[in-house]
């Protein structure tokens, strides 16, 4: 930073003003707590048959999975009734 703003002051002790920047951070972060918690609902899910007379009914299931930051993956089924 000193070699673009050269109105900058390195701080005398370095190690105690990052110290003391992280703290600064801390007590903001738990002041202004932001985090929203989200309420789940189990529903239990299955696959039915169709009802009699329906011609040419399928059923897709589909899957999908990922790692944060890494892969991801996905696929599916189709079926008929029988």
């Amino acid at each position: 930073k000193s070699t673009i703003d050269e109105h900058f002051k390195r701080p005398l002790n370095p190690v105690m003003a990052v110290g003391k920047r992280a703290e600064q951070y801390m007590k903001s972060v738990l002041l202004h707590d932001v985090t929203h918690k989200v309420e789940r609902v189990e529903v239990m899910v299955g696959w039915k048959p169709p009802m009699e007379g329906w011609v040419k009914a399928v059923k897709l299931n589909t899957d999908g999975a990922y790692k944060e930051g890494s892969v991801a993956g996905c696929g599916g089924v189709i079926r008929d009734s029988t």
